[in-house]
C-alpha cells in the first residue's frame, strides 16, 4: 500500500511524541511505501536515520511549517504551540491533497500531538484513514488541587476551554472511511465514534543498559518535564514519606516547577535526598532507569506515558498512579515488575505510593540484561488498523 502519515512530531532519540512519530514511519515502511508529513526541521534527522537501511527507498518525508509568520511567532514565545499546531494541520491539509492528487494514496495516517479535540488534517482526504491513537481526553482527578498550584490550575482551566472550543470547531465524526485508535478508557469515553484503546507508549525500543552492575542503585527516578501536572511536589511527599531514610529522589528532567518542588524538600526536610539531573540524553536516561531502585511516575493527567514504557521495557520496578494512560501501558508488560495506586486524596495517595516504593527499595528486583518486549507493540496494531481500514 501506499500511506500517508502525518506525524508533526517525527524524530529519532528525542523520546515521547518525536518517538512514536519516528518509529510509527519505521514500523510501516516495514510493509508498505510511506510519505511522511513532518516539520521542516525534522527532516535532517529523519533522512540521517534511515540512510543505508532496508527501509530508505520506501520513505518519502515531506517537510514543511505553517508559514514564516506564524513559525517567527511561535520561535519567540508569540504564539502557543496548541495554536501553532492547528495551523501547521490546516497547511498539512492542503499539501496532502496535492500529493493525493500526484500519488493516490491507499490509507492515510494522522499520529503524534493527536488529540480527539483537536484539528486532523487528514480528513480532507477521501480514503480510508487511522486516527491516532488519539488522547487528550485524561483530567486530573478531582482534590488535587493544592497540588497542581495556582500556576497549573490556570493551565488545567485553560486547557478545558480550549478543548471544549476545539471540539466545537472539530469534532470526530462516525464516518465509513476512518478507523479510531484511543491511548485510554478516559478519551474513549468522550468521543461519540467507535474506537479501540491502544497505547502509543507500546512503540518503545530500548536496549539494556551496557555494563550493569550487579546491584541496583539506591535512587527512585522521577522522568518528565517539571511542570505542574506531572506532580514532581507528590513525589517529595512520597520521598518523605518513606521508612527507607537512604533512598534518593532523582528528577531527570527541566521545567518552571523546579523551585517549588525544591522548596517543598526544603520544607519536608528532605532537600538533601533529591537531586535534579536535568535535561539527559537519552542513552544516558535509559542506563539511569536500568540501574534505578524504582521509577516513579506520579503524573496527575498521563495519557500514556513513554517513561512508564521504557522502564517497564528494562525491567525495573514503575510505581504509577492508577489513572489515565500508565495502567494501559503497564498492562502490555505483565511480566514486569509495577505498582499501580488510585487516586484518592493526596495524603492517602502519598502513603500507598509510598508504601510501594518502600516495598521495590527494601527487596530490589535483580537487573535485567536483556529488554522485555511489550505483548504487542504499537506497529502491530497500526498494522493491523491499515488492513481493517482499507478493507
Amino acid at each position: 500500500m501506499r500511506v500517508l502519515l502525518s506525524a508533526y512530531a517525527c524524530e529519532p532519540g528525542k523520546g515521547s511524541e518525536p518517538e512514536v512519530g519516528f518509529r510509527t514511519l519505521l514500523a510501516a515502511a516495514a510493509h508498505h511505501e510511506v510519505w511522511v508529513l513532518t516539520r521542516q526541521n525534522n527532516l535532517v534527522s529523519i533522512r540521517d536515520a534511515v540512510r543505508d537501511t532496508r527501509w530508505e527507498h520506501r520513505i518519502h518525508p515531506v517537510g514543511f511549517e505553517a508559514g514564516r509568520g506564524p513559525l517567527w511567532a511561535k520561535q519567540r514565545g508569540l504564539l502557543p504551540v496548541q495554536a501553532y499546531y492547528d495551523l501547521w494541520q490546516r497547511e498539512a491539509g492542503k499539501v496532502a491533497e496535492s500529493l493525493h492528487a500526484d500519488v493516490h494514496f491507499d490509507i492515510a495516517h494522522h499520529i503524534t500531538f493527536a488529540s480527539y479535540w483537536a484539528r486532523i488534517g487528514l480528513l480532507s482526504l477521501p480514503i480510508p484513514r487511522v486516527l491516532g491513537p488519539l488522547g487528550g481526553g485524561v483530567d486530573s482527578p478531582p482534590g488535587f488541587e493544592a497540588v497542581l498550584g495556582r500556576r497549573g490550575l490556570a493551565a488545567e482551566r485553560r486547557r478545558r476551554t480550549a478543548r471544549w472550543v476545539s471540539i466545537q470547531m472539530h469534532p470526530i465524526e462516525d464516518d465509513e472511511r476512518s478507523l479510531v485508535l484511543v491511548q485510554n478508557q478516559e478519551t474513549a469515553k468522550r468521543i461519540d465514534v467507535p474506537s479501540r484503546v491502544v497505547s502509543n507508549a507500546t512503540v518503545v525500543a530500548v536496549d539494556a543498559a551496557p555494563d550493569q552492575p550487579s546491584s541496583r542503585d539506591p535512587i527512585i527516578a522521577v522522568v518528565g518535564r517539571l511542570i505542574p501536572w506531572k506532580a514532581g511536589i507528590l513525589a517529595v511527599r512520597v520521598l518523605a514519606s518513606l521508612a527507607d531514610q537512604d533512598a534518593r529522589l532523582v528528577f531527570f528532567g527541566t521545567g518552571p516547577e523546579r523551585l517549588r518542588i525544591w522548596n517543598e524538600a526544603q520544607n519536608l526536610s528532605v532537600a538533601d535526598r533529591v537531586e535534579f539531573a536535568g535535561h539527559t540524553p537519552r542513552r544516558l536516561l535509559l542506563d539511569s532507569i536500568a540501574r534505578a531502585s524504582v521509577v516513579l511516575h506520579p503524573a496527575l493527567r498521563e495519557e500514556a506515558g513513554l517513561a512508564v514504557a521504557e522502564s517497564l521495557s528494562l525491567g525495573t520496578p514503575v510505581v504509577f498512579l492508577d489513572h489515565g494512560g500508565p495502567p494501559v501501558v503497564r498492562s502490555a508488560w505483565p511480566s514486569s515488575p509495577a505498582a499501580g495506586v488510585a487516586p484518592t486524596t493526596p495524603d492517602r495517595t502519598v502513603q500507598e505510593l509510598a508504601q510501594a516504593v518502600d516495598g521495590y527499595l527494601s527487596s530490589p528486583v535483580p537487573i535485567r540484561r536483556e529488554p522485555i518486549r511489550p505483548v504487542r507493540p504499537l506497529g502491530e496494531a497500526i498494522m493491523q488498523a491499515y488492513d481493517e481500514a482499507a478493507g
